[in-house]
C-alpha cells in the first residue's frame, strides 16, 4: 500500500482510538509511538547512542496491525534498541525523508537520521535477524565513534581553564540563554574561551552524551562540567562561582572595582592624574589646585586614587571633573563641594 496524505474520514475516528491504545504502551521504554516531527526530534536527542528501528505503518491496514504486535514483542527482546512506530499517512514528510513509499516499511537508523537498512517486504523472521545484525554493527561503530569524539572533546577541554559551549559567538550570541551567560561572565570578570555548537552538529550531539547534560549553554571549568545557565546563576548568587574559577581567568569588572574602591575608605577622592602633578600643572583649574594644597596642608584623612591611570575605571569617571569625591561610598560632588566642606570646618 502506497503512502499518501489523504485519509478517508471514517479512518480518522479509528485513528484517535488507535492512538490512545498506542499511548497506553508508554510503560515500555524501548517502544515509542511518534505522532509529530517534534517528538521524533526529541527522541533523537534523548536516545542518542541507540539504534532506532522505525515501523512506518497504516492504522487501517491488517498487515500493519499484525506487524505492530510483533514490533511490541521484539522491543522487549531487544531493549538496547529504540522501537518507534510512525503512522505514515499522518507524518508523510518524515516518511519521505527516509524514502518510505509503501507500508509497512521498517527503517533502521539512529539520531544521525541516515538510513542504515530498509525492509519493505517485512516478515517476522527477517525482522528478527535484521535487528540482531544491525544492533551488533551499530554498537561496534558507535563505540569507535565515541572514542574519537571523546578524545576530541577532552582535547578541547584541556586547552582552556574556562570553556563555554554556546549557541553563536560572544560577538553574536544566537540564543537568549547564551547572551545571559556571557553577560554573567562579564559581570564576574571571568575570561573564557568558547565553542559555537551550532557550527558543528557532531559536537553538539556528542557533547550532550559526554557531559550527560542535554541543554546548552554548558560551562566547563578545569575540564569538568559546572552546568548550564541556571546552575551558574545559582553558584554566583551563593558566592561560590568565583571560588571555582582559576586565578588566571579572573579580571575584576571595572564597575565592581569602582564600587570596591569608593566603599573601601571613609573619604575617597578620585583624581584625573597624580595629585602632586595636578597641583603643579598650569592647566589644572585653580579651584582644584587650591583644594589639593588645602588637603596637603591640613593633612586631611583623605585617600586618593588616580583614575586616569586605570583604563577600566577611566571611562566610568572621565568627563565628570578632575576630582570626584565619595563619602561612605556615596558621591557628594567635585572639587567645589569638597572645598566648601573643608573650609567650613
Amino acid at each position: 500500500r502506497r503512502v499518501h496524505g489523504d485519509l478517508p474520514q471514517h479512518f480518522l475516528a479509528e485513528q484517535k482510538i488507535f492512538r490512545t491504545a498506542m499511548e497506553a504502551e508508554g510503560t515500555n521504554n524501548a517502544l515509542k509511538a511518534i505522532w509529530n516531527q517534534k517528538e521524533f526530534n526529541n527522541a533523537c536527542i534523548t536516545h542518542f547512542g541507540r539504534l532506532f528501528v522505525i515501523l512506518f505503518y497504516a492504522e487501517w491496514q491488517p498487515e500493519s496491525k499484525s506487524l505492530l504486535e510483533i514490533f511490541k514483542k521484539y522491543s522487549t527482546t531487544f531493549p538496547d534498541a529504540l522501537f518507534l512506530t510512525v503512522e505514515a499517512d499522518t507524518l508523510t514528510e518524515l516518511a519521505g525523508s527516509f524514502g518510505v513509499e509503501t507500508v509497512p516499511t521498517v527503517v533502521f537508523t539512529s539520531s544521525a537520521k541516515t538510513v542504515l537498512k530498509k525492509i519493505t517486504e517485512v516478515s517476522p523472521p527477517e525482522l528478527f535477524r535484521s535487528i540482531e545484525e544491525q544492533l551488533g554493527i551499530f554498537k561496534v561503530n558507535f563505540e569507535n565513534e565515541r572514542l574519537l569524539w571523546f578524545a576530541r572533546i577532552e582535547d578541547l577541554l584541556g586547552r582552556s581553564s574556562v570553556l563555554l559551549f554556546i549557541k553563536g559567538t560572544p560577538e553574536a550570541p544566537r540564543c537568549g540563554f547564551t547572551e545571559t551567560l556571557l553577560g554573567l561572565m562579564s559581570q564576574q570578570g571571568v575570561t573564557y574561551d568558547s565553542f559555537d555548537i551550532l557550527s558543528d552538529e557532531g559536537m553538539r550531539n556528542w557533547l550532550r552524551f559526554y557531559s550527560k547534560w542535554k541543554t546548552y549553554p554548558q560551562v566547563f571549568i578545569n575540564g569538568k562540567l559546572v552546568g548550564g545557565l541556571d546552575v551558574t546563576k545559582d553558584l554566583i548568587t551563593k558566592g561560590k562561582f568565583l571560588e571555582m574559577v582559576p586565578a588566571e581567568n579572573k579580571t575584576e569588572d571595572p564597575k565592581a572595582k569602582l564600587m570596591r574602591l569608593i566603599s573601601s575608605q571613609k573619604i575617597m577622592v578620585l583624581t584625573n592624574g597624580n595629585p602632586v602633578e595636578l597641583e603643579k600643572n598650569e592647566s589644572t583649574p585653580e579651584e582644584t589646585k587650591r583644594l589639593l594644597k588645602l588637603i596637603s596642608e591640613r593633612k586631611a584623612d583623605f585617600y586618593f586614587y588616580n583614575y586616569a591611570a586605570d583604563e577600566g575605571i577611566k571611562p566610568l569617571v572621565e568627563g565628570k571633573g578632575d576630582i570626584q569625591v565619595f563619602v561612605d561610598g556615596k558621591h557628594i560632588g567635585g572639587a567645589s563641594e569638597l572645598l566648601s566642606h573643608i573650609e567650613a570646618k
